[in-house]
């Protein structure tokens, strides 16, 4: 099976989120959030994996605005349908993010992941990405209320690597 990732375009923003509020319901986005997002926090970038033609899964990836500019990582998604899983989108995915973050010259790259979705953690510490920190998020109501009613909980992962430009052990 080919797994295709092609960069999102506006016309795609409406494919881009409902591919997210399926798998990640809790953390919902419109075209009009993309869109805002896009304006207020400049420089990211938005993937979309494709198998036989049918959109499977997003990914976004971009600076960490809390942070200066010269940050040595950037924050990064990763969204696969339930029924696409372990058939190389996701890998995929986070190649293509960490082909971003390389070439904005970042050693690293942050995705949160729920321990209410342990196969993302999973996911990620396969692929040599480590626990960072740990925190509930405050932000928004909707978020809020989820969080403080679950107790959902967000890992930071970074990757570990033997050397720290080494991003081919990423996609791997």
């Amino acid at each position: 099976m080919t797994v295709d990732v092609r960069r999102v375009a506006p016309a795609d923003h409406a494919t881009f989120a409902a591919i997210v509020n399926e798998v990640l319901p809790e953390v919902p986005t419109t075209v009009e959030d993309m869109a805002w997002q896009d304006a207020t926090y400049p420089g990211g970038v938005r993937f979309l994996a494709f198998v036989e033609g049918t959109a499977v899964g997003s990914a976004h990836v971009g600076r960490i605005y809390m942070f200066q500019p010269d940050f040595d990582a950037f924050w990064g998604d990763i969204a696969v349908l339930p029924a696409e899983r372990r058939r190389g989108a996701g890998g995929a995915l986070l190649e293509a993010i960490s082909g971003v973050a390389r070439d904005a010259g970042k050693t690293h790259l942050h995705i949160a992941a729920s321990e209410a979705r342990p196969e993302s953690i999973g996911f990620l510490v396969n692929r040599r990405f480590v626990e960072y920190d740990r925190w509930k998020v405050l932000g928004e109501k909707a978020l809020r209320r989820t969080c403080l009613e679950t107790g959902t909980r967000f890992v930071i992962l970074r990757p570990v690597t033997d050397e720290r430009r080494d991003w081919e052990a990423l996609g791997r």
